[in-house]
């Protein structure tokens, strides 16, 4: 039994706690089967109800595999923009400002992008309003009193 957040307990199958032990490897399940968050059955259905659980394994390997294809679909997809940038540049009746844009895409991407220049100054003294701060917080009362305690209590003359 697992327990949810606010203490109840929830049941796990079988395959979930499989899962949840590293016993079972959900990079062999299909897609379908990641999108239902369950194995198929023997029959190849899927019967029954559908998990109230399902292990963060099967969450990442699901958008593991979305994001490879969507990564595959764009490396498929460079040759053409590349054209597209090309064609552009030679496009003599397009906008000059749309043509200096796609030659510039492709010079950073042949060439390197420029690199920018940043100056950083370091100080070891803090800011002003840090400083002012760290002055006026006090750690305890040894810090507020710097003086050495004197008996002022008056003497009593006993014999009065």
């Amino acid at each position: 039994m697992l327990m949810a957040s606010g203490g109840k307990r929830i049941h796990v199958g079988g395959v979930n706690a499989a899962i949840l032990k590293g016993e079972e490897d959900v990079g062999e399940w299909d897609e379908e089967e990641l999108w239902r968050g369950r194995r198929r059955d023997t029959a190849g259905t899927f019967r029954g109800r559908p998990p109230t659980v399902v292990p963060f394994e099967v969450h990442q390997e699901l958008n593991r595999r979305k994001l490879d294809e969507a990564l595959e679909v764009c490396r498929s997809s460079v040759v053409d923009a590349v054209k597209l940038w090309q064609e552009l540049v030679a496009d003599h009746e397009a906008d000059m400002k749309y043509r200096l844009e796609a030659a510039r895409q492709i010079a950073d991407r042949v060439l390197g992008k420029p690199v920018d220049r940043t100056q950083v100054e370091v100080s070891l003294r803090p800011e002003p309003w840090r400083e002012a701060i760290e002055v006026a917080v006090v750690g305890s009362m040894a810090d507020v009193i710097d003086v050495e305690p004197e008996d002022d209590w008056p003497e009593w003359d006993e014999a009065e």
